[in-house]
């Protein structure tokens, strides 16, 4: 009996250990390097920087899909609801959500919903399509995006649509569309 309790915690110690390690070892991948993109993250009454490149890396794995599908995240622009597909993308819808463009003022733009679809085209390469706006009166916008170290070049392109479809989405909180 005295065996089987010193085995017991013999295991329990060594599965600590390489709990421990394996935590240290995945806080440590994460750790940003300097002058890179980082964010503050609560974890239980701790604050630890972490690398957002790592992150979205990490969090864009196919490993990783099971573990943000049906997750949220709030953001500045709103909260998003993610999904991992089966194939490999990933969407998120935001309901409603705003946009901050420095070229349109300092006013938000409120949207009715923004859809991202995106999936990994190679290493740090991500592209897919934004929607803004409901149903038929959305607008689309075909992105691709490289990650960096400092952030993400993103080349976005509207594709063709209506200026009335364009109005209809941005046109409330535009006071010219009001006239």
């Amino acid at each position: 009996m005295r065996r089987l309790a010193l085995a017991l915690a013999a295991l329990l110690c060594t599965v600590l250990v390489l709990a421990a390690l394996l935590l240290f070892i995945a806080l440590r991948a994460l750790t940003p390097a300097s002058g890179e993109w980082r964010h503050v993250v609560q974890i239980g009454p701790w604050q630890r920087e972490l690398s957002v490149p790592a992150l979205i890396r990490v969090a864009t794995h196919p490993l990783a899909a099971s573990l943000i599908d049906g997750r949220s995240i709030d953001t500045s622009a709103g909260r998003w609801q993610l999904r991992a597909r089966s194939d490999g993308r990933f969407e998120a819808d935001c309901a409603p959500c705003s946009l901050r463009l420095r070229a349109l003022g300092s006013a938000p733009l409120t949207l009715a919903r923004a859809h991202l679809q995106a999936r990994r085209a190679g290493a740090d390469r991500f592209d897919g399509t934004l929607w803004l706006g409901e149903g038929a009166h959305s607008v689309a916008l075909a992105w691709r995006a490289h990650l960096t170290a400092n952030g993400l070049v993103l080349d976005a392109t509207l594709k063709d649509a209506p200026a009335a479809e364009l109005v209809h989405v941005f046109g409330h909180d535009i006071p010219e569309a009001q006239r």
